[in-house]
């Protein structure tokens, strides 16, 4: 059970974020992440949480959920540790080289997820995170390729989907000798 709820809650905390930004007369779209500023560094940890308007939350929770899901299942005792990296890692280079506007919404982490997913299965040679991987790539492959390529829309961080990327390339690397096996033996 524990596995279903953490990503629920997770999911919940991110449209209570949403909710309370949209009474407060503040905008909490401000604490993003901004790069290259000392009040961006904050933004690495809070820019997963907000989202600019009601189409931008809603079309980041629905895959934000099932690649939660998916994470929590076959990396149940891990999952903090991979969501904690990922959003460090691919925050921190979307910090240093990103272009100058606030970056914010949760895609950094769910392109972040995908390729943790994705590489998890491959560097694992493991039939379960193999079988996680093809079917990640077979949904979300296209959309991501796209995603991560510089647009001409400035109010997109492709930057973020790119990075976040990354961080889960790099986070699924680190965790490869850490394999499947662990999670089935806690199980």
């Amino acid at each position: 059970m524990s596995k279903i709820k953490f990503p629920f809650q997770f999911l919940a905390i991110i449209w209570v974020v949403f909710i309370v930004n949209a009474i407060l007369p503040i905008d909490l779209n401000n604490f993003g992440l901004l790069p290259r500023s000392e009040r961006g560094l904050f933004g690495i940890f809070t820019a997963p949480f907000l989202h600019v308007n009601l189409n931008h939350i809603i079309s980041n929770s629905v895959p934000l959920l099932v690649l939660l899901l998916t994470t929590s299942f076959v990396y149940s005792t891990r999952i903090y540790s991979i969501i904690f990296s990922i959003v460090l890692i691919g925050g921190g280079m979307e910090w240093l080289f990103a272009r100058t506007a606030y970056h914010i919404g949760a895609s950094g982490l769910i392109y972040g997820l995908v390729g943790f997913l994705t590489f998890s299965g491959i560097y694992q040679r493991r039939l379960v995170p193999f079988i996680v991987a093809v079917a990640i790539g077979l949904v979300y492959g296209t959309t991501m390729w796209m995603g991560m390529l510089p647009m001409q829309c400035s109010s997109i961080s492709w930057e973020g989907h790119l990075f976040g990327a990354i961080a889960g390339i790099i986070t699924a690397r680190m965790m490869r000798n850490k394999g499947i096996e662990h999670e089935q033996e806690r199980a």
